[in-house]
């Protein structure tokens, strides 16, 4: 990281402990700068910053005014290419060392990263509801701590997971740099009714559908139960940039043991458990396949800041078929005719996904210049 002059932290810190003014309204466009906050009791002043692709927060204090505290926020940056950030404070009287900051950190991550349904967006409401979307998690800060959890479309085992999460780590909201209400009442809400994927055509006949059906356990996933595992080792060996926005450049799970990394795996079996729905469970039926296959596309724009891009869909595309061109069938013609159904079903997929994803993306870009003169900051 490129740390900005010294002289500049010193100035900015003589200014927040000589004027009972909040340091974000002076930095304002500052160089660097896309938030501050800070705690007057402690005399600590907090500074979001942006350097290249990556966002740090630097903590100085009176004592260690010369002393930059980084702390990588991997994972915070959501939804407008900016930091909705979350300053935390322990409800403990000691105040917090570096590495329990970082912790924390970490820890309130795991909430916010829950299954696959990662969080896209994170926004104060009001003054004591955080919402974080993007399946409408809600946390309610009552007094100092997180004091209960509420979620809609999301079940009980969700809800408890997430409430577990946050008795862990047993913090409360110190400020939050955040977007208007009715702003992101506009994204949320406009979204066109009309989705340029539903002129993708569904091509599958009731033939290719059967004998995807008849082979796709039987014969493709007992052969290669690791089908999807060994699709994605190889698209990494095609193209090592997966491995960045897999792991959204937070880690490095280390290529020898790659095949063990339990990131992967769960994805793995993620795609299986979707591509079986599909075939065994709705029946390759166009109105369900259309209707899982459309939420594919936004669920993939939490990998867009680590360098996403539709084409890496081919690369995984091409690989799974060629692992399915070597599988045993009872028949040559079996073969031949589940390998073209299974490539019309999988450019269906990827299709759509890539259309969801693009208009997902083009629809932020809109609501972010919207949105970009309601920014606000506030602490509580």
């Amino acid at each position: 990281m490129n740390y900005l002059p010294y002289a500049f932290y010193d100035d900015v810190f003589g200014q927040l402990l000589s004027n009972d003014i909040k340091p974000a309204q002076k930095l304002a466009g500052a160089p660097g700068i896309v938030a501050a906050d800070h705690c007057g009791k402690r005399r600590e002043l907090t500074l979001w910053m942006i350097q290249g692709t990556n966002h740090y927060g630097v903590q100085l204090t009176e004592s260690t005014r010369r002393e930059l505290r980084v702390v990588p926020l991997n994972g915070l940056h959501l939804m407008y290419d900016r930091i909705t950030y979350i300053c935390l404070q322990s409800d403990q009287q000691e105040v917090p060392e570096v590495m329990s900051f970082r912790d924390t950190l970490s820890k309130i991550s795991v909430a916010l990263r829950f299954t696959s349904n990662c969080i896209l967006q994170a926004q104060m409401w009001g003054k004591h509801e955080l919402v974080f979307k993007k399946q409408f998690f809600k946390l309610l800060g009552r007094s100092q701590t997180f004091m209960s959890v509420s979620t809609s479309n999301c079940g009980e085992e969700c809800e408890e997971f997430v409430r577990k999460q946050l008795k862990s780590v047993h913090l409360k909201v110190m400020g939050c740099t955040l977007a208007c209400p009715q702003a992101f009442n506009k994204v949320k809400n406009g979204l066109p009714n009309s989705k340029r994927s539903g002129g993708v055509a569904f091509d599958l006949t009731q033939y290719d559908k059967e004998i995807l059906m008849q082979h796709w356990i039987p014969t493709v996933l007992t052969q290669e139960p690791d089908l999807f595992l060994k699709t994605m080792l190889a698209s990494i060996n095609n193209s090592p940039k997966l491995l960045d926005i897999i792991s959204c450049k937070m880690y490095d799970p280390g290529l020898e043991n790659i095949a063990e990394w339990p990131k992967l795996r769960k994805m793995a079996r993620g795609n299986c458990a979707f591509y079986t729905r599909q075939i065994i469970t709705n029946r390759l039926e166009e109105a369900l396949v259309r209707q899982d296959s459309e939420k594919l596309g936004a669920i993939h724009i939490q990998y867009a800041p680590y360098g996403f891009k539709p084409f890496l869909l081919d690369i995984w595309q091409a690989n799974i078929i060629t692992l399915i061109e070597q599988v045993e069938f009872p028949k040559a013609l079996d073969r031949l005719l589940f390998i073209k159904a299974f490539r019309m079903l999988s450019t269906f997929l990827c299709t759509l996904m890539i259309m969801e994803y693009e208009d997902s993306m083009q629809t932020l870009r809109v609501k972010q210049r919207e949105c970009r003169s309601q920014i606000f900051t506030i602490s509580m």
